[in-house]
C-alpha cells in the first residue's frame, strides 16, 4: 500500500514529486517485515535528499540540475539543488516543477489527464562533535486532473484537484553522553 489517499480511488493522485528523489530502494523478502504486514509483497522506499538528515556537514559546495520530458503526454520539468557546507554549518536549498498534458495511447487522446507539481526546500545544520542539529522546511504544490468516461456515462465538465504540501523537518543528535548511552537521536517532522 501507499499509504495515501490514492489506495482508496481511483480519482486521487500519488504525490511524489520525482524531482525530489535522491534514490529509490526496491525492498523484497524478510526485509519488508520492517514495514509492516502490508509489505509482503515486496517495498518500494523513496529516499529524500540524504543531507537533510545528516549528522556531519559536508564541506564545499555541490548540487545537481536535472531536466525530464516525454513525448507521450507532452511532459516537461526541471529542478536544482545545493547544498554548502562550511566548518560546523551547512545549508541547503532546491526546487523544481514539472507538469504534463493529456497522455496519449494507440486509442486517442485521454482528456483531462494533465499534471502539475512545484516544490521549493531549504533548511540549516550545526554539527559538532558531541551535538548536531538541523532544520528544514519545504512546500510542495500541485495539481491533476481526473479523466472522465465521457459524455455516455452522463459526466460534464473536467474535474480536477489541487493539494498543497507544507513539511518542517527537525533532526537533533548528542553522542558520548556517558557509559550507558552512546548516542540519543530525535527526529521529528510536522505535515500539513
Amino acid at each position: 500500500r501507499t499509504g495515501t489517499l490514492s489506495s482508496q480511488s481511483g480519482d486521487h493522485g500519488e504525490p511524489i514529486d520525482a524531482t525530489l528523489i535522491e534514490r529509490v530502494e526496491v525492498v523484497r523478502g524478510p526485509a519488508t517485515l520492517l514495514y509492516g504486514s502490508n509489505a509482503i509483497g515486496g517495498v518500494v522506499n523513496v529516499i529524500s535528499p540524504e543531507h537533510e538528515m545528516a549528522e556531519r556537514p559536508h564541506q564545499g559546495l555541490s548540487g545537481n540540475v536535472g531536466a525530464t520530458g516525454g513525448s507521450a503526454n507532452a511532459q516537461g520539468g526541471g529542478s536544482g539543488n545545493f547544498r554548502y557546507g562550511a566548518g560546523n554549518w551547512q545549508g541547503w536549498g532546491g526546487g523544481g516543477s514539472m507538469r504534463t498534458g493529456d497522455y496519449a495511447t494507440p486509442l486517442g487522446t485521454v482528456h483531462n489527464s494533465g499534471t502539475e507539481m512545484k516544490n521549493v526546500r531549504f533548511g540549516l545544520g550545526h554539527y559538532s562533535e558531541k551535538a548536531s542539529a538541523s532544520f528544514g522546511f519545504s512546500v510542495q504544490d500541485g495539481r491533476y486532473e481526473i479523466p472522465s468516461a465521457g459524455e455516455e456515462s452522463g459526466e460534464e465538465g473536467e474535474v480536477a484537484i489541487g493539494f498543497r504540501r507544507n513539511m518542517f523537518r527537525f533532526t537533533g543528535s548528542v553522542r558520548d553522553l556517558g557509559r550507558y548511552f552512546e548516542q540519543f537521536t530525535l527526529k521529528a517532522g510536522y505535515t500539513d
